[in-house]
Formats: C-alpha cells, structure tokens, sequence
C-alpha cells in the first residue's frame, strides 16, 4: 500500500506545483522569458540572424511555404510521431531532459498506481529530469499520476515536512488536483502545442546549420522566438530557443523523434502519496 504522507498547509498546488509550472513557463513561452545581463556568450546553434550558408541546402519546401503553414506541419508530425525528447535550460543554472510518449490509456483493473503488475502497461505522459531552484528531481507523470524523487530537503520544505523521514529514495505521488495543474507540462500533446504556438503572426528568418543539419527558421513576430525546423526530410521542429538566448539558457532541443519510451508506474511499494486534504499542525 502506500504510505500517505500529509502536504504543508495550503497544499502541493500552491506551492510546489507553481514553483515547477513558473519554471517550465520560461520554455513554454520563450520570448517572454528573461534576458538575463546579456553577457551570456552565444550558442553555435544560436543563430538569431541566419548567416547565408551553403551547406544548408533546403530539400523539403519549407522555404517556399508560408511560415505558419511550415510551423503547423511540424507539430503535426511531431504529434504523429507519439514520441519525442525535449532538453535544454529554460533558465539559468535550470536544465531539464524530458522524454514524452502519446502511450496508452492504462484503465485496466488492477493496473496503475493503484497496484498491480505495472509492467505490462504503456502509459501516456512523461519522464525525466528538471532542476528547480538549483535542487535536481526526476519526475515521472504518467496517465494523469506524477512522481517526483529527489532533493528531499526541497521536498520537506515545498511538499511535505515528513519528506526527510519518509521519503528515501521513494517516489512521491502528487495529489490530483497538483498533477492537474501541471497537466501541460507533462502531456505531450500540450507541452508540443504550447512549446510551438507563435501566439501570432510567424516569418521565415531563413536557412542554416543547426547541430549539423540544414534548417530553416521560424519567427514569432510577437515573442521573437525562433523554431529551427528540419530542412530535408520529414519537417519536424528542431530546437525552440527565445530571444536573447545564450549557450546556457533559452533553448530548448527537440530529439528522439518516434523513439521508444516505456512509460509504467513504479511499484505500489515504492510510493508515498502526498495527501491534499490534510496538512501538519503548526
């Protein structure tokens, strides 16, 4: 079974969970991030005014289309695809490395967090690392549920007092009403939806290297934010990195596309469930 542990007063959902969301929120919204002082020396695959490269020869059309057409086509096959990895550092000193998976539904009795044989089942969401405030987690969020183990002075500060007597090397299971709110995080529909939005009108800033492969850029004019899309093949997004983005911060890298991403709950026994409803006195 597992052991309920009880979440500071005013819960998980007013503390933890937006401490995870506001981090994320730097990669979900790139140009909206900050700057930082500027002294950030550039990324070789920061290109924010595309040099005119020969190497970069574009074979697939996407300089030939309109820039949000291009932009819409790659997230629907990267959305087709079921599976992909994000990496990068949103914010400083920030980094995360999250593989998601489309998977599938569990809804079969005795199977799921609940308990039963995990092992069977290919679930839906995500799994990986993030750091927040300078404390790594690995986090595990699958069919609706998230996990998180980690940093347990973090955790008994943020989550749960009882994190440092409890917790171990145990999985901490979020209450629902937290995972809810960190649904767009870990659903890869959402996150890939809201990573690639323009919120707006999108130009093309033309053609480049990016990590050794032809590629060609996409503007949001609002944000600034560019999207690197492939430049041969199938068009797919390549790497998402706002405006003012330095070789440590503001990119994100898009990988591992229709790579094999298993994705079960841990044991029932290896689980401590943070619980909403009660919090500890004082």
């Amino acid at each position: 079974m597992h052991r309920p542990v009880a979440a500071r007063r005013r819960g998980w959902s007013r503390c933890g969970a937006r401490a995870v969301t506001a981090l994320l929120a730097l990669a979900l919204v790139p140009g909206c991030a900050p700057t930082g002082d500027g002294t950030g020396e550039a990324s070789p695959t920061v290109i924010a005014t595309p040099l005119p490269d020969p190497a970069a020869d574009i074979t697939n059309g996407v300089d030939a289309r309109p820039a949000d057409a291009v932009l819409a086509q790659a997230l629907a096959t990267l959305l087709a695809a079921g599976t992909y990895r994000v990496s990068g550092s949103p914010a400083e000193g920030e980094p995360l490395d999250l593989r998601y998976t489309s998977g599938s539904t569990l809804g079969r009795p005795g199977v799921g967090p609940a308990g039963g044989d995990p092992t069977a089942a290919v679930g839906r969401g995500a799994t990986g690392t993030l750091t927040i405030d300078g404390s790594a987690f690995e986090v595990l969020a699958i069919d609706g549920a998230v996990y998180v183990r980690g940093d347990l002075t973090w955790l008994a500060t943020t989550v749960a007092p009882e994190a440092l007597t409890t917790l171990g090397q145990k999985w901490l299971l979020l209450p629902p009403a937290a995972a809810a709110e960190l649904a767009t995080v870990f659903d890869p529909e959402l996150f890939a939806t809201e990573l690639l939005d323009p919120r707006g009108p999108v130009t093309s800033v033309g053609a480049a290297q990016v990590d050794g492969q032809p590629a060609w850029g996409l503007r949001a004019v609002e944000s600034g934010a560019i999207t690197w899309v492939t430049g041969t093949g199938p068009v797919l997004p390549l790497q998402v990195e706002r405006e003012g983005a330095t070789a440590t911060t503001g990119t994100l890298i898009i990988s591992e596309v229709g790579a094999e991403v298993p994705l079960a709950p841990p044991p029932a026994d290896q689980v401590v469930v943070v619980s909403a409803g009660s919090a500890p006195a004082g």
